[in-house]
C-alpha cells in the first residue's frame, strides 16, 4: 500500500446460491477494514 501499488477490480457471479462462506468485516476508521473470513483469511482494506 505504501508503496504506490493498486490493485485491479474483479468482477464475478456466484453460481451456486447455497454458499456456506461469510466475510466478518471490523471497521476500524474511515479509511482501514479489517476482514476475517469463515476459512481463517484475513483481509487488510484501504480506501486510495
Amino acid at each position: 500500500i505504501e508503496s504506490g501499488k493498486k490493485f485491479t477490480a474483479v468482477d464475478f457471479n456466484i453460481q451456486n446460491r447455497e454458499q456456506k462462506g461469510w466475510l466478518d468485516i471490523t471497521y476500524l476508521d474511515e479509511d482501514l477494514r479489517i476482514g476475517r473470513g469463515n476459512q481463517g483469511n484475513v483481509f487488510v482494506l484501504t480506501k486510495v
